[in-house]
């Protein structure tokens, strides 16, 4: 498995998507992306358990079956990064999200693993879980493929557990040294030990 980074996936994401896309966003999860995709897609549309002035198009529990029933096969992608340590019945949200996709389409995504407890002190949202490598396994046993990126190696993961200035401040502005430092301990065999996973579920065409 490949070190990657969240907004490295984003990009692939991006430039994968066309003008015959369907695209369903949950929780904010493209962030800077966002705009671009929505002018690329035919059809981009947003998803959150929480309303905001001009945001989601819809207002949905992901976790809650009924409710996301009306998503079925209807996307050729769906991005949800950083969002299932934050579901509150990540299989369910997991099972949900995979059934919005059409066959053949994906879902781009991450989880953290070894990582910091985070969310909003007014708990608007809050973290519950966390992922091993094993465990997509489990939470898409429909999938035809699983990949999954290493966020970090050894070294990076250790910086970011010890303070999320790390990820926030380095990661951001010095992000030619902070790459390096990623691939520290990131060699086969110790990808076991990275901060979370990217990942592309796919579904069968």
């Amino acid at each position: 498995m490949k070190v990657s980074s969240e907004d490295a996936l984003r990009s692939q994401f991006l430039h994968e998507t066309s003008h015959h896309s369907s695209v369903l966003d949950c929780g904010l999860s493209l962030r800077n992306y966002a705009g671009e995709v929505k002018q690329k897609s035919k059809i981009f549309e947003t998803l959150d358990i929480n309303e905001f002035e001009d945001y989601p198009d819809y207002l949905v529990d992901v976790c809650d079956v009924d409710s996301m029933k009306i998503f079925r096969g209807k996307y050729d992608y769906v991005t949800a990064f950083s969002l299932l340590e934050h579901c509150h019945e990540p299989f369910k949200a997991a099972s949900n999200l995979f059934s919005a996709l059409k066959r053949g389409g994906k879902l781009f995504g991450s989880a953290p693993f070894l990582f910091p407890r985070h969310g909003p002190k007014d708990l608007v949202y809050q973290d519950f879980w966390r992922f091993s490598r094993d465990s997509y396994a489990l939470l898409f046993p429909e999938a035809s493929k699983i990949t999954l990126y290493p966020l970090r190696g050894r070294v990076g993961t250790a910086l970011n557990v010890l303070s999320l200035r790390y990820r926030f401040v380095l990661e951001t502005k010095v992000s030619w040294l902070a790459s390096s430092i990623n691939r520290l301990g990131a060699s086969k065999g110790h990808e076991l030990q990275s901060s979370g996973y990217g990942f592309i579920i796919e579904r069968e065409a």
